[in-house]
């Protein structure tokens, strides 16, 4: 399950019929075709008045095995594919940055010493957003475990900072430090339970606002409202191979 602006769809839709018809770089069929079954499926969904439309071609054009085809793939996976595919496919035309500049955001994992104040941090890409489902109401309790909570190393755990070169009392968090035009997020709706050593699926009840200001989830700098508000979106994938269209209400 993943939140996708349909704004998105359009601009990738436009972008590439666009491109198909102008651009003067011709690359090998293979690698366009699954531009191609990209832009079916979105004129499906957006053009025409049903809800759900088939994903056999698209996932045809991946080349995958009659094995590969029968077996559940996870959403996050194959969303990885689909971006790594259009980026090859663009390579060589005017588009070869669209998915980074679309989808790319970075994160940024800090560490500060509550001796010293000396703030050790690894910065991350991401072109989606991974937010855990078990044990929270919803998407903006899951975000702010993730970036408002911090993780303290004290006691029998702490932390060995460089700068004292000692075990030190130190505070762990992560924020955001910048935002995609069109943010993706994954929702891990699998667990693992220890008594019966096996995986299930979380099937209880997740919220997420319609409209969500990220604000509060990013490093505190000069951000504009813009930049951190998003309208939101749900599609669900099904194991059959078809993807639903959850149409927005009419107040959206």
């Amino acid at each position: 399950m993943f939140f996708l602006h349909v704004s998105s769809a359009l601009c990738l839709r436009d972008w590439y019929f666009g491109q198909r018809l102008c651009s003067p770089v011709f690359v090998s069929l293979q690698v366009r075709v699954i531009p191609l079954e990209l832009q079916k499926l979105f004129a499906h969904l957006l053009l025409l008045d049903q809800l759900a439309a088939s994903t056999t071609d698209l996932t045809d054009s991946f080349g995958w095995s009659s094995n590969e085809e029968m077996s559940q793939q996870d959403v996050q996976e194959l969303n990885r594919i689909l971006f790594s595919a259009l980026e090859s496919s663009l390579v060589g035309t005017s588009g070869s940055d669209l998915i980074q500049r679309l989808y790319h955001g970075t994160v940024v994992n800090q560490i500060v010493c509550k001796e010293c104040g000396n703030v050790s941090e690894k910065q991350e890409d991401f072109l989606d957003l991974t937010v855990s489902v078990n044990g929270v109401s919803g998407l903006e309790e899951a975000l702010w475990n993730m970036y408002v909570e911090e993780e303290l190393f004290e006691g029998n755990n702490l932390y060995c900072c460089g700068l004292c070169n000692n075990l030190v009392r130190a505070a762990k968090s992560a924020k955001l430090r910048k935002l995609p035009p069109f943010l993706t997020v994954s929702l891990l709706r699998f667990s693992f339970d220890l008594t019966k050593c096996e995986r299930y699926k979380e099937m209880g009840r997740y919220t997420f606002p319609v409209r969500i200001n990220l604000r509060p989830f990013c490093e505190k700098v000069a951000v504009t409202e813009d930049t951190t508000t998003y309208m939101s979106k749900i599609l669900t994938i099904w194991g059959t191979g078809r993807l639903l269209r959850k149409k927005p209400s009419q107040n959206c």
